[in-house]
């Protein structure tokens, strides 16, 4: 526990910020709760583990509690607590410093997701006209504010701190403004910082650089050209004005080798030249990167290339008549020197143990990380149903039946927001046939070739009404291939609250049970056989024996891959094989154009050309003509019997 001792301070219409972070391995997200249950304080702010609570009455002490997220009650060292006591009138020792920190913290086993809070109380200080004040009390320069850097010691000076859009130039007082609107001879940031670092004077060393000449030798702002509306008093200013246009657009896809130097470059025509700007998945690019555009010709250059560096890399052509993008985008791949040994893979191993053994059902043993992002798969629930799921009570053993599971009567079923069901019985119903668990199916959306799911998560909330004994049964069943895979928590989750429940498809996650031998973990060979042409997925709709059903499921979205990166990280467990003649696939799991399966060998198969006719003396192996073994069909294979040549 973290307590605050000292009693002595006026926080009566203050403001109390707590800070708290997991210090174990995986940074589990925080959040934080009043251990009466009583909701937080008005105006409560709960940002990542920074609770900010403006305002603090009487009423407002006692225990707050730091909770890791996603884990389950009672996991040890998932939640810490901190006491605040408010007192009025009181008056902190002179002299002492205005933060105060106190870390009487119990013994924490990081493995479990500890917590450790910091506890900031803003004393009320006065800052100057110029400066700011910080959340702490603390006092900083204003144009320290928002500047990239933290000034304050409790980094609340770049909180909240909105970002120019990429193609905007962001002014010393934190304006944005458009890029093109730079060096325009016009003061658009009104402090004078979007016009400082012009050149003097235009080529043609009439008009300045910020300005257009036009025919007459006038001079009108730049940003004036092709904007509609005649300025120069010819009107040359509005004549032979044309939207930007991609010449020639960046390759489509780039693969580098981490620490290397990544350059792309685009051009555009158009009157008045387009400017070129840059994106990466339609944010800024990295810092390190650096942006040129002359005459309408942009280059991008960014050195010492890391993994977190890859992605699309879009081109933008501005002019004041439009923007436009080259399409397609560049995708950059950036690849690390291999750390597993031939015949493993994952490109984020650091010790033996997280490197994964190729499988590629068999046909080969050379495979790496496949150049993928991992994506959130959410087709629509447009065809809801509900499967029976007969437990053995003896072995664990499931049965899908798909048959009515009560009788008389039929559980109602509806959509809940875009990717969420809920699910009732209008009275209490009998089982159609004893230990039967309804469990809701995910659509067809989600059926056939998953592999590149594999190391990514199913998640879902689930809550229910059930009070009676708990039923027996897996919350998720995977079947595919003649396999069947159950996933099983070890504590069901509470009646009437909202749970979140986070599935992994990876090996030692999935249990495997039959009649004639003891439950075991499945393989990933098992795993990656369900995936390959999944026939279900089942969720667990009943948690007990009550005949009752009142259960809702929301949030459901299941991991995938694909090309473009959607900011959720690499999918470095998804395997990309080099497959021999006759397969195609990440995972080696399909046959070839020309080629068709045969159910011989292990796992899918072996693939071999399609059946051909053979000219005469030869037939058809499977894989090719052969010469007929027989004498006398071919001159390779005629026998001498003594004869000779004369």
């Amino acid at each position: 526990m973290c307590f605050l001792e000292q009693t002595g301070i006026d926080l009566v219409n203050q403001e109390v910020v707590f800070q708290c972070r997991d210090e174990g391995p995986i940074r589990a997200r925080v959040e934080w709760k009043r251990a009466n249950g009583a909701p937080l304080p008005p105006g409560s702010r709960d940002n990542n583990g920074r609770l900010e609570m403006p305002n603090i009455k009487l009423e407002h002490g006692g225990t707050y509690v730091c909770v890791a997220k996603d884990f389950p009650l009672g996991t040890p060292g998932a939640e810490i607590s901190v006491q605040l006591h408010v007192e009025k009138g009181g008056k902190g020792p002179k002299g002492q410093s205005s933060i105060l920190k106190y870390g009487i913290w119990a013994p924490l086993d990081t493995l479990y997701h500890g917590t450790v809070p910091e506890i900031y109380i803003p004393p009320p200080v006065h800052c100057y006209i110029n400066e700011s004040t910080c959340s702490n009390g603390d006092c900083i320069p204003r144009n320290k504010v928002c500047d990239g850097h933290f000034d304050c010691s409790d980094g609340s000076d770049e909180i909240r701190c909105r970002q120019c859009e990429p193609n905007e130039f962001k002014c010393d007082n934190k304006k944005c403004v458009s890029a093109v609107w730079k060096c325009d001879g016009q003061d658009d940031c009104d402090d004078g910082s979007d016009e400082r670092f012009c050149q003097a004077s235009g080529p043609d060393g009439q008009c300045g650089a910020q300005q257009f000449t036009c025919r007459d030798r006038q001079c009108v702002p730049r940003t004036f050209h092709c904007d509609g509306a005649p300025d120069c008093i010819d009107k040359s200013d509005e004549i032979g004005c044309t939207a930007p246009v991609i010449a020639q657009g960046p390759p489509s896809m780039i693969t580098l080798a981490a620490g290397q130097t990544f350059i792309i470059t685009c051009r555009a025509v158009g009157v008045p030249t387009p400017q070129i700007m840059w994106r990466l998945n339609w944010n800024h690019v990295p810092p390190k990167c650096r942006m040129t555009s002359e005459n309408g010709f942009g280059t991008l250059t960014c050195e010492n290339i890391q993994i977190e560096d890859q992605g699309a890399y879009s081109c933008e052509a501005l002019s004041a008549i439009k923007t436009v993008f080259a399409s397609p985008d560049t995708i950059l791949t950036v690849t690390r020197e291999a750390f597993c040994p031939a015949g493993y893979f994952n490109v984020d191993a650091r010790v033996e143990n997280e490197c994964i053994k190729c499988f590629c059902f068999g046909h080969s043993s050379s495979c790496r990380s496949a150049d993928l992002f991992i994506f959130q798969f959410q087709p629509p629930f447009d065809a809801l149903k509900l499967l029976g799921a007969r437990i053995d009570p003896r072995t664990g053993v499931v049965d899908i039946r798909d048959e009515p599971i009560y009788k008389g009567v039929e559980p109602q079923l509806w959509n809940i927001g875009a990717n969420g069901v809920a699910t009732s019985l209008p009275k209490y119903a009998e089982l159609n046939q004893p230990d039967v668990v309804p469990y809701f199916a995910l659509p067809e959306n989600y059926h056939g070739n998953q592999l590149k799911s594999y190391g990514g998560y199913l998640k879902y909330t689930v809550r229910h009404g059930n009070t009676g004994r708990p039923v027996e049964g897996p919350d998720v069943i995977l079947t595919g291939n003649n396999y069947v895979l159950l996933h099983e928590s070890r504590d069901p989750p509470a009646p009437f609250q909202a749970e979140e429940k986070r599935v992994r498809f990876f090996d030692g996650d999935w249990t495997i049970k039959s009649a004639s031998q003891r439950p075991r973990p499945a393989s990933r060979e098992e795993v990656m056989m369900a995936l390959e042409d999944v026939s279900q997925i089942l969720i667990k709709l009943a948690y007990s024996s009550d005949g009752l059903l009142n259960t809702t499921l929301t949030n459901i979205e299941m991991d995938s891959a694909a090309v473009p990166d959607s900011g959720l990280g690499v999918a470095n467990y998804v395997e990309e094989c080099s497959c021999p003649v006759g397969y195609t696939g990440t995972s080696c799991e399909n046959c070839a154009e020309g080629y068709v399966r045969h159910n011989s060998g292990q796992w899918l198969g072996q693939c071999y050309r399609e059946p051909q006719t053979c000219p005469p003396g030869s037939y058809f192996d499977g894989r090719e003509c052969q010469v007929c073994p027989c004498p006398y069909t071919s001159p390779s294979n005629q026998p001498s019997f003594g004869r000779n040549s004369s």
